[in-house]
């Protein structure tokens, strides 16, 4: 199973997939004071209220735009899951070019979100964020490919 870690300012969100399906999920408040320990146990305890075995985990996916959190990750993914997290780095990943003269100031978020647009919808396209959760009105984001490219399509998300 894969666990996906989104570490923000504010928020870090957890996903666990087996295969390409999204089976658990939870939200939590980033908090730069704890310790790998803290950050195991935490996890760990989320997965026991959901039932997920941590044995199950086999690969960590980070991305994070808190960078003084990733020694703490990699140690607590170390320890309590017996395996070596992958961080993205936006400056140093291939999987999607970022054409601007400092690679290193894109946020992962956006660049773990442009890669899952492209995965999902193909390009050339255009992702936007997620809707903000303080407005209920608020419609869900749109990825719209350029209607100049003969391939492309429109498409938003349900």
């Amino acid at each position: 199973m894969l666990l996906t870690i989104d570490v923000g300012n504010t928020e870090t969100k957890l996903g666990c997939f087996s295969g390409a399906e999204l089976k658990h999920t939870w939200r939590v408040t980033t908090e730069l004071r704890r310790t790998p320990d803290e950050y195991g146990v935490f996890f760990t305890q989320l997965f026991a209220t959901s039932g997920v075995d941590r044995g199950a985990i086999d690969a960590v996916a980070v991305a994070s735009v808190v960078p003084k959190l990733d020694p703490v990750l990699e140690s607590a993914c170390r320890r309590f899951f017996d395996t070596m997290p992958l961080f993205l780095k936006p400056e140093t990943q291939s999987l999607i070019p970022i054409v601007t003269e400092n690679p290193s100031e894109v946020g992962a978020d956006l660049v773990a979100a442009a890669i899952g647009a492209r995965s999902g919808f193909g390009a050339p396209l255009i992702a936007t964020g997620p809707p903000r959760r303080s407005s209920p009105s608020h419609r869900p984001a749109s990825i719209s490919a350029s209607r100049s490219h003969p391939a492309s399509r429109s498409r938003s998300t349900p």
